[in-house]
């Protein structure tokens, strides 16, 4: 089984009306620590976690290849099916990883249990929904999300962790720009400029944005948000964003393509929060109808998990 997001994760630089107007990430996330990727907000984190005792984390099934090899340079990796919190058994002060996958996890279930573990330190990591009702009000000791998927910028993410006041430092940005994110932003602005020229393929940004990409896996810095994203981070205009996925997700629910393939729709919550929908797929051969269904010259379908025994 495999999952297919329809919609390209490489974004373009911002649209004009992309820009000014609505509310800004200042708006919805007053206060929050901010870094240039998931993996730096998640590394800051660490002491909190350490401060609180744990020795051991555990982490969904399914989840992102890198984060296990992250975490194990910390702590004891224990995994969990994520379809359900019956599934978990930790023990006191250790940590537990909760995913929202694709803005469709079970808010409820997983909310209700955290206020019942108290002596388990908790993370929500929210990048599929950074800006939910639920990201924005978890009761989880830590709440991390990379902006970057869903917000035209070529770094970014953020990081709350409860009763604990913002350090100072990350709440402006650093005085340059990580590597990973000067390759990102060359390769967004590549795209903008093919999208718009005839004849230009999508090769050249795409080598981009994949070199931006193994660079940011290699590195085991902390890097604080780059002065380029931080200063996009007061002008973008997060709810038109927002409402251009809602109605991407709108138009994939009455696409024709969907109709006629094999597979299980995953829609979020709350359509104006989510990094996007998601199709379940049960077999390569649908995988490959789907992927070839919504691939156009600027538009590749992103592959997730391949977990033949898991349910969402």
């Amino acid at each position: 089984m495999k999952a297919l997001s329809p919609l390209d994760c490489y974004l373009e630089l911002p649209a004009e009306n992309e820009l000014g107007g609505g509310e800004t990430f200042f708006d919805l996330l007053k206060g929050a620590e901010l870094y240039a990727s998931g993996r730096s907000a998640a590394r800051s984190a660490i002491p909190s976690i350490k401060n609180f005792g744990a020795k051991t984390i555990w982490l969904p099934d399914p989840i992102c290849p890198s984060l296990p090899i992250f975490f194990k340079d910390f702590f004891e990796v224990k995994r969990y099916r994520a379809d359900s919190v019956e599934n978990l058994n930790p023990n006191p002060s250790d940590a537990v990883l909760f995913m929202d996958f694709f803005g469709a996890s079970n808010q409820s279930e997983i909310e209700s249990w955290i206020l019942k573990n108290p002596k388990i330190f908790s993370i929500l990591d929210a990048t599929f929904a950074p800006f939910s009702d639920w990201a924005k009000s978890s009761a989880a000791n830590c709440v991390f999300a990379s902006l970057r998927k869903i917000l035209p910028i070529p770094d970014g993410a953020y990081l709350k962790l409860k009763d604990e006041k913002p350090r100072k430092i990350a709440l402006s940005p650093s005085s340059s720009m990580p590597d990973f994110a000067g390759d990102i932003l060359s390769a967004m602005s590549l795209k903008t400029f093919a999208k718009k020229t005839e004849g230009i393929g999508d090769k050249a940004y795409r080598k981009l944005f994949m070199k931006g990409e193994e660079k940011l896996f290699n590195s085991k810095a902390v890097c604080r948000i780059s002065p380029y994203s931080f200063e996009m981070l007061k002008k973008l205009n997060v709810s038109e964003i927002l409402k251009k996925r809602a109605n991407m997700i709108s138009d994939f629910e009455k696409s024709e393509n969907i109709k006629k393939l094999n597979c299980k729709t995953i829609l979020p919550r709350e359509s104006a929060s989510a990094f996007a929908p998601a199709l379940i797929i049960e077999n390569e051969t649908d995988f490959e109808l789907a992927r070839k269904a919504f691939t156009s010259a600027h538009n590749r379908p992103a592959a997730y998990w391949n977990k033949p025994d898991f349910n969402f």
